[in-house]
């Protein structure tokens, strides 16, 4: 049966908080029973290391998910664009709640990407990120940063940086809207796959009260359109911080899903976009128009415009 306290397993950041403490009233008022959030500290908490260095985004959830398996917690939060592709054993997605924002943000005191001056220096840790914003601006330099969000903000400063770039989501989320100068949209500018979406994670065996209660929260455009994006990064074997970007649109009226697909060098000097489309009846076709995508993509040489894509899935066909 449902416990009487849900102990939220959760990052203890601004946003991870603020994200798991919204999932969480929401399941606690679906459960009927109260809630407490569990902070737990990951590898990415601890380690400043560049994240494609130490594995990418994936190192914010190894620790939180271990947590779920031993039963610490009774439900984890993730942003799902963090997670790695690979399922968890003894774990579940028990939900997919309705999905923010899925553009990424610029941040710079006013001034637009087009007005940036010659030479600007603009924040990210995200390849994906550098490699679109170099190849609409190849004439400004990108500056690697990590942190969280307010100190990637502080960082906009007359001795320091331009601009940064970070999801719109996230500065939703924290109520720092007024921090975005531009949304940088599709088709010019895709999100991370699954970007915007969050993930609700339980144990496979989760008892049907708590299941019920987190189908409440289950949004099925949300789910489809994420589990299709990152459905392309598992078939090009590509880990959550490759440069690859998703977005998914799924007509509520047909059950189409359109998926636009696109892999970028970090520098910006190569790219390939590519489309597929097809009925979403369930997780399972929405997951196959992703992975349609994916090989279209190695079909057009991603695989030698990045290293490493698609290595095993290239050699079988």
């Amino acid at each position: 049966m449902t416990p009487r306290v849900l102990r939220v397993g959760t990052r203890g950041s601004a946003l991870a908080l603020a994200q798991s403490n919204a999932v969480a009233t929401a399941v606690a008022a679906a459960a009927q029973c109260e809630y407490t959030l569990v902070p737990i500290r990951t590898e990415g908490d601890v380690n400043r290391a560049p994240l494609a260095t130490i594995g990418g985004t994936g190192v914010f959830v190894a620790a939180v998910r271990d947590a779920l398996v031993a039963d610490r917690v009774d439900l984890v939060v993730h942003s799902f664009k963090d997670l790695p592709v690979d399922p968890a054993p003894g774990l579940r997605l028990g939900a997919v709640p309705r999905r923010e924002n899925t553009s990424d943000a610029l941040c710079s005191h006013g001034i637009e990407l087009d007005q940036l001056r010659v030479g600007a220096r603009v924040g990210t840790g995200s390849p994906r990120r550098a490699g679109q914003l170099l190849r609409l601006r190849p004439d400004i330099s990108v500056v690697p940063i990590r942190g969280n969000v307010d100190t990637r903000l502080a960082r906009v400063a007359p001795d320091d940086l331009d601009a940064v770039l970070l999801a719109t989501a996230g500065l939703r989320r924290l109520g720092k809207e007024a921090s975005i100068t531009q949304q940088l949209t599709a088709p010019q500018f895709l999100p991370a796959p699954a970007q915007g979406a969050l993930s609700v994670e339980c144990r496979a065996d989760v008892d049907d009260a708590l299941a019920s209660a987190l189908g409440t929260l289950d949004d099925p455009a949300a789910r489809r359109t994420a589990l299709a994006e990152r459905a392309v990064l598992r078939e090009l074997e590509a880990g959550c911080s490759a440069p690859v970007s998703a977005l998914g649109l799924l007509d509520p009226e047909t059950g189409i899903l359109t998926l636009v697909a696109r892999i970028t060098t970090p520098d910006g000097t190569g790219e390939i976009t590519v489309q597929a489309t097809g009925p979403a009846d369930d997780d399972r076709t929405a997951e196959a128009i992703g992975t349609a995508a994916a090989r279209d993509l190695l079909v057009r040489g991603a695989g030698r415009l990045v290293d490493g894509l698609g290595s095993s899935a290239g050699s079988s066909r």
